[in-house]
């Protein structure tokens, strides 16, 4: 009997478009001030968005922040992960921004 499901394991490679980089990271310095806007290192992780950025490679995956000290280092989709609330209004800031940035009538 043929399998009635194809099971992937993990996802593609996830590889940021050029101008939606320049383009959050210009928002952000707006928003946040430029000195809270940092590159994050290339990682091997796995993230579904991936699939996202296959189909509209102009987009861009990015973090909030939520530090590395304490209960902040320890990682996403982990049991001891507490979220660092002082982020909220940054963050819902900058994904308001980039939607009014992107959304602009053009000048």
């Amino acid at each position: 009997m043929p399998a009635l499901t194809e099971h992937q394991n993990g996802s593609p490679i996830l590889v940021n478009g050029a101008q939606a980089i320049d383009f959050v990271r210009e928002t952000a310095a707006e928003i946040v001030g430029a000195d809270h806007c940092h590159d994050s290192p290339p990682f091997m992780g796995s993230e579904d968005f991936a699939f996202m950025l296959q189909a509209h490679p102009n987009g861009c995956y990015w973090f909030v922040g939520n530090g590395t000290e304490g209960c902040n280092g320890t990682p996403l989709h982990n049991g001891g992960f507490d979220f660092n609330d002082a982020n909220i209004i940054p963050g819902a800031a900058l994904f308001v921004g980039l939607v009014e940035k992107y959304l602009a009538p053009p000048r």
